[in-house]
C-alpha cells in the first residue's frame, strides 16, 4: 500500500464544509429541532405532528428539517442555525449529519450541549406501536413532560 497516493478523506465529505443546505438557510432559532428522513405520506406527517403535540410544543417551539439520504447536512450548521436545546432525529443516520458517535435509540443522549433523541424513521414508527411506546416512555416523555433533563422551553444555555 502506498500511503502517499491513497485518499485519506473522500471528497464526498466536502459537503460538510463547502455548501449549506436550503433547509438550513431558512431555519430560525427554536427550542426543538426535528430532523427527519423525507416524509413521504400524510399519515407519517400526521404521526409526527401528533408526537410533537403530545410534548406540548407549539409551532413556535420547533422546526422540522427533512434530509434526504443523498444530501447530508453538517450538524454544526443545523446547531448554529437553530440554537435548539433538544433534537429529535427520525430515520436519519448520524453520519449523514457528520456525527461519528453511538447513541442509544429512542432515549435522550447528551451531545454537544444538547439532548438528542434518535429514533427509527417515521414509516417504521407508524407500523410499530411498541416502538412508539418505547420512544415516548424512554425518550420524549422524560424530556418534555417529566423534565428530567430540565425544561427545554425555559432553560438557558
Amino acid at each position: 500500500m502506498n500511503i502517499i497516493n491513497s485518499e485519506v478523506i473522500s471528497s464526498e465529505l466536502d459537503v460538510f464544509w463547502n455548501t449549506q443546505n436550503e433547509n438550513v438557510k431558512t431555519l430560525s432559532h427554536v427550542s426543538v429541532l426535528v430532523i427527519t428522513a423525507p416524509i413521504t405520506t400524510e399519515t407519517q406527517r400526521s404521526l409526527l405532528h401528533k408526537m410533537i403535540a403530545a410534548c406540548s410544543l407549539t409551532t413556535s417551539h420547533f422546526a422540522i428539517v427533512e434530509i434526504s439520504p443523498n444530501s447530508p447536512v453538517a450538524w454544526y450548521r443545523l446547531r448554529e442555525a437553530s440554537q435548539a436545546r433538544v433534537v429529535l432525529i427520525f430515520g436519519v443516520p448520524l453520519p449523514a449529519l457528520g456525527i461519528s458517535v453511538l447513541f442509544k435509540a429512542c432515549e435522550p443522549n447528551r451531545f454537544d450541549n444538547r439532548i438528542l433523541i434518535p429514533a427509527p424513521a417515521l414509516e417504521f414508527l407508524e407500523q410499530n406501536a411498541e416502538l412508539r411506546k418505547q420512544l415516548w416512555q424512554q425518550g420524549m416523555k422524560l424530556v418534555f413532560i417529566d423534565h428530567i433533563y430540565g425544561n427545554p422551553m425555559t432553560q438557558n444555555d
